[in-house]
């Protein structure tokens, strides 16, 4: 503290960290803590010293100029203030008690004014993270005596605020404990940090144990329009439970990402469809802008250009609470007006049936100049989850179980495939399960072109389409129902022929605009999967072991047609 403060007596000091804002307010409430515990153990020279930074630091707090404003770094200066104030005589000599006063009145004048616009009328922190509305929410409660001892009328209010605040920290805990990885929230279990004291209430006791301790919440669905989150669980206190978060809420730049319309989903113990999560605050490095971007989210890019992370005001992102009836538990409206001249329109109906959830979601983005553009339709796949795609159907696997489907339909030509960002140099498809940390992850990247999207969506965890089957041996892939019970079949369509270790495949019924797929069978196992294409009659299947197999084409007239089936003859690879 000595050394430091001797560098950096006074601003701007040695370096851009020195006096930011919140580290200024961070070092006070430090340095006056040891001051009060420790001072009278080190010698008077030092004490000196390290009150005259004090004092200087308390200045600068004061200073309307230097104020972080309503933010969580004003709120970090202001309880230092207020710690000043309620320092020992030795850490507050030479100040008269009529500037201490002055401390106390001006931070509570911030505070109360932070805490009463830093929440909406709905209960939720506005700086876009879990993690900060919790933080904040406890330092209102710590802060509920202060106020009453110097005003009561405003200790009323910040009262209110607190307690409004609880229901939406009940209902954003994940059925497994933890924290969601939305915009810069560190992914925690709540009740392993001190964030399971922030509140006390019964049902928050059973949000954070998973149903072991408190009382079970009356509601499974939370829809809070001011904020923009629609929240629903199929129930509680089981891990395996469904959870549905729907974020629709831009009300500061504070920690906000690109992430306004995404949807998040969470089934058989763990998040299937994830976020990239927070990387870090190093704008300049290119993770951190990544994760900041729409890319990093389940979200719909347009032109291959994210939105950017803030505007100079939060506004143009709307959620609306359509009510639920007898088939949909929730049914919301999320609007994201953000790019000048399109709207991005992003419906969710959640139905719930005996023994499955389903996800209806519609995407509807308009443009003022009616020309063509490009849409990426983007799901990021949770950790330790596998999917095959196919034409317009993605199964995901964990293991050999299949655990979700998802199922789409486009106004216009859709195609989707797999983005996986093993092997990329620059950030495309990663995640970051803590701050700083990178790992590959896998991106459902599903495109359209046209003069707008409209694109229905079901994600489902049961109910499976009959065309597909769940799984075939160890789970790897999964194909047409009608391949399983004969692998011959199908009708004869497939001219097959040996080069070396290669089997070279024609489809003896495509055409130049037809849609093509193959399969290579060993038994009734997929070797190998070639994808719908456009004029893709031919194709080579490389590199095999010896042994007998079959190859099968998936004829498609047009993108929505259904599939022709044809078969080749065995042929044998010595």
């Amino acid at each position: 503290m000595l050394s430091w403060s001797r560098v950096n007596a006074t601003k701007p000091g040695s370096s851009q960290m020195a006096f930011h804002d919140e580290t200024t307010a961070q070092r006070c409430l430090q340095i006056v803590h040891f001051l009060d515990e420790y001072g009278a153990d080190i010698p008077l020279q030092d004490f000196e010293a390290l009150r005259s930074a004090v004092h200087y630091t308390v200045d600068l707090l004061m200073d309307p100029t230097f104020y972080a404003g309503k933010n969580n770094h004003g709120m970090f200066q202001d309880i230092a203030l207020l710690r000043f104030a309620a320092a020992g005589p030795d850490v507050i000599s030479p100040c008269r008690e009529e500037f201490t006063s002055k401390c106390v009145e001006t931070s509570l004048a911030r505070l109360y004014d932070y805490f009463k616009d830093c929440f909406t009328r709905d209960g939720v922190h506005v700086e876009n993270s879990p993690s900060y509305h919790f933080m904040v929410a406890k330092y209102v409660r710590e802060l509920i005596p202060v106020f009453e001892e110097y005003d009561q009328e405003r200790a009323s209010v910040i009262k209110q605020i607190y307690a409004n605040s609880e229901r939406y920290a009940t209902h954003i805990i994940l059925p497994n404990g933890f924290l969601p990885p939305i915009s810069d929230t560190k992914v925690v279990r709540v009740r392993d940090t001190g964030l399971k004291n922030t509140f006390n209430g019964r049902e928050f006791q059973y949000s954070i144990t998973e149903g072991k301790s408190g009382s079970k919440p009356n509601e499974c669905t939370l829809v809070l329009p001011e904020a923009g989150f629609a929240i629903h669980r199929s129930a509680w206190g089981s891990p395996e439970a469904c959870f549905v978060l729907f974020k629709a809420g831009y009300n500061s730049n504070y920690h906000h990402h690109a992430d306004d319309l995404s949807l998040i989903f969470y089934a058989a113990g763990r998040l299937l469809l994830s976020e990239a999560g927070a990387f870090g605050y190093d704008y300049k490095n290119p993770y951190t802008k990544y994760a900041f971007s729409q890319y990093a989210h389940n979200t719909v890019v347009v032109d291959g250009r994210s939105q950017s992370r803030v505007d100079p005001r939060p506004v143009g992102v709307t959620l609306k609470d359509q009510g639920s009836d007898s088939k949909s538990v929730v049914n919301v409206l999320g609007v994201n007006s953000r790019n000048p001249g399109s709207i991005h329109e992003r419906g969710l109906r959640i139905n719930e049936n005996a023994d499955y959830i389903e996800l209806h979601i519609s995407d509807i983005v308009g443009h003022s100049d009616k020309r063509s553009h490009d849409y990426e339709v983007l799901w990021h796949l949770g950790s330790g989850v596998r999917a095959v795609v196919h034409h317009d159907v993605a199964e995901l696997f964990l293991g050999s179980q299949k655990v979700l489907e998802i199922c789409w339909t486009g106004k216009h030509t859709v195609t989707a495939k797999l983005v996986n960002s093993v092997g990329s140099k620059s950030p495309k498809a990663h995640r970051f399960p803590d701050f700083g940390r990178i790992e590959n992850g896998t991106v459902l990247n599903i495109s359209s072109s046209g003069p707008g999207l409209d694109l229905h969506t079901v994600i489902r965890t049961g109910g499976f389409s009959k065309k597909y089957i769940e799984t075939i041996g160890d789970g790897s892939q999964s194909h047409l129902k009608a391949d399983v019970s004969n692998p011959a079949s199908p009708a004869r369509g497939v001219h097959v022929s040996r080069d070396g270790s290669c089997i070279v495949a024609t489809s003896m019924r495509s055409k130049a605009s037809d849609y093509t797929a193959f399969y290579l069978y060993k038994g009734s196992t997929i070797i190998q999967r070639v994808n719908y294409k456009r004029d893709n009659g031919r194709t080579v299947f490389r590199n095999l072991a010896p042994g007998v197999y079959r190859v099968r084409s998936f004829l498609k007239r047009n993108s929505d047609s259904d599939a022709e089936v044809f078969a080749s003859e065995s042929i044998r690879i010595d």
